[in-house]
């Protein structure tokens, strides 16, 4: 799994938790992110930068890759 952090500013830093739900393709690409709650607007852009770089190890399912969808917390 690759997962680059958000980058912010000292001025945007506010702490509290992000959550994202995500979809994952079935080569391990996120295809779309969703935030569901975020402490500011600032992080939720930032977050959604950052989720689009990641990659994961595709889910398998009856012998072959899957689509899934995830939760994902990000703690500021």
């Amino acid at each position: 799994i690759v997962r680059p952090r958000p980058v912010l500013s000292d001025e945007e830093f506010v702490s509290g938790r992000l959550t994202m739900m995500i979809e994952i393709d079935e080569k391990g690409y996120v295809r779309t992110a969703e935030v569901e709650s975020s402490p500011s607007p600032d992080h939720s852009l930032n977050a959604l930068d950052a989720i689009r770089l990641w990659e994961f190890k595709p889910l398998v399912r009856n012998g072959g890759a899957a689509v899934t969808r995830i939760r994902v917390p990000f703690d500021f």
